[in-house]
């Protein structure tokens, strides 16, 4: 049976996220940490949920939330032993139901293939065909890296002070340098390739939330030749998800391989590692790019590939 998602529901629900966790590589989804990551932040508003049961028992959960005209799927779960039932299906229709009153598509926002918190086999050819079969086609594909921080050590920052034609250093919201780095980073990504002119998003306008409060920046005299954002909020029950976030990272073309990439690179994960991070995620655009031998050489290891699928929901919507 599906129905509606109620908070009651949220130690079951919890249950079958941890359920499809890798144990050796992931902590356990908490009921706290999805009460306050999830219903906190989104507020469930906009967000249509629902559970599977099986004899009064929750096996399944999948949430879509809703934006101008999209509905991102961030959560499709069936308990393993209950896999091959139709209960995925029987989730997603009626996420796409839901959807197809208001919104034009559905998109299983990063939806995540050999996952080690989704539990689900990038190479498993069933999965793919699932989503290909009900209409979806798939987007993008992008991988996630990750850093275990705990060898990293604060006087590792030292390193970034190896070139004399810059300097680096990091500015947080509390410190009086902060909006003017971050005036100059909107500046720096609009002069350089259009796929980062995106980063400035990030940064424009007067709002602070976690996504925007670190930067790493590099000067050449006064003006910023490249900066590196991070997150270092704490992890709240949630696997791979929660952990502290690295990126968006840029270097000006006039200054590439000069050293100042490592530099910021280094200076801004040995700050998070201060600040009591175990652990950084990096992923988005230009993980496999130009710098990705600069990801592995300190360090950072693919554990996630990601695969975009999205669904037209039109064609549902004038059959109703």
């Amino acid at each position: 049976m599906i129905r509606p998602f109620h908070p009651d529901d949220i130690d079951h629900v919890s249950r079958v996220l941890t359920s499809c966790l890798d144990p050796i590589r992931s902590k356990p989804i908490t009921s706290d940490g999805f009460r306050r990551a999830v219903m906190q932040c989104e507020d469930w508003k906009d967000t249509h949920a629902c559970v599977a049961e099986n004899e009064g028992q929750v096996v399944g959960f999948a949430a879509g939330v809703s934006g101008d005209v999209t509905v991102r799927v961030p959560y499709l779960h069936v308990e393993p032993e209950y896999r091959g039932c139709r209960i995925g299906t029987q989730l997603i229709e009626k996420i796409e139901d839901l959807a197809a009153e208001r919104e034009s598509c559905v998109t299983l926002g990063g939806f995540v293939l050999r996952s080690p918190f989704h539990g689900v086999d990038a190479a498993d050819s069933t999965s793919i065909a699932f989503f290909e079969n009900r209409g979806y086609r798939q987007e993008f594909t992008a991988t996630t890296r990750v850093l275990d921080l705990s060898k990293m050590q604060s006087n590792e920052m030292v390193a970034c002070s190896g070139q004399k034609d810059h300097s680096c250093m990091t500015v947080s919201d509390a410190e009086p340098d902060y909006w003017r780095c971050r005036r100059d980073v909107v500046d720096l990504c609009s002069c350089c390739e259009a796929p980062f002119h995106s980063f400035a998003g990030t940064y424009e306008g007067d709002d602070l939330t976690p996504n925007n409060a670190h930067i790493a920046a590099a000067r050449d005299d006064e003006s910023l030749v490249g900066f590196a954002g991070f997150v270092p909020f704490e992890d709240v029950g949630l696997g791979y998800e929660a952990y502290p976030q690295w990126g968006p990272f840029l270097v000006h073309p006039g200054h590439r391989s000069r050293g100042i990439g490592r530099q910021l690179l280094t200076l801004s994960l040995a700050k998070m590692a201060e600040l009591g991070c175990e652990t950084a995620v990096l992923g988005g655009v230009g993980v496999d790019g130009p710098a990705a031998h600069l990801y592995e050489a300190l360090g950072f290891t693919t554990v996630i590939t990601w695969l975009q699928f999205q669904k037209d929901l039109e064609r549902q919507r004038v059959r109703r």
